[in-house]
């Protein structure tokens, strides 16, 4: 993190190298963290979609410092739009599933920043 934290919004060639250097040795003990837990009995080291996300911040790191566009407030958002989906292909709402999603998922958001409401989907 200190390097994210600590460069500007595009690395250096400097800061890149260093990120690629920090991700490598995430890369290379991860596997064998996961290894050794497993042969424990103890899944600590489970590959969740956060630390999948991290085998592409290499490439990321090219465009733009991962800091600058990082957002943890709607990590169960896809999980969400995915549980509205399913309810939206049932009955008559199928053929416009798309479009009910797209309001259903604008409502809440409108009722989440009113204060007022369901408190989730």
């Amino acid at each position: 993190y200190a390097t994210m934290y600590s460069a500007g919004m595009f690395f250096t060639d400097d800061e890149k190298a260093l990120f690629r250097a920090h991700l490598a040795t995430l890369g290379r003990w991860m596997p064998e963290a996961q290894r050794l837990g497993s042969d424990r009995g103890d899944p600590v080291f489970t590959i969740f979609p956060k630390s999948h996300y991290a085998q592409h911040l290499d490439e990321q790191c090219d465009l733009i410092n991962p800091r600058y566009v990082q957002n943890y407030m709607d990590e169960g958002f896809i999980g969400k739009i995915t549980r509205v989906w399913a309810s939206c292909l049932n009955g008559p709402w199928k053929k416009n599933a798309a479009r009910v999603v797209g309001v259903k998922m604008v409502m809440h958001a409108i009722l989440k920043y009113l204060g007022v409401g369901p408190r989730g989907l």
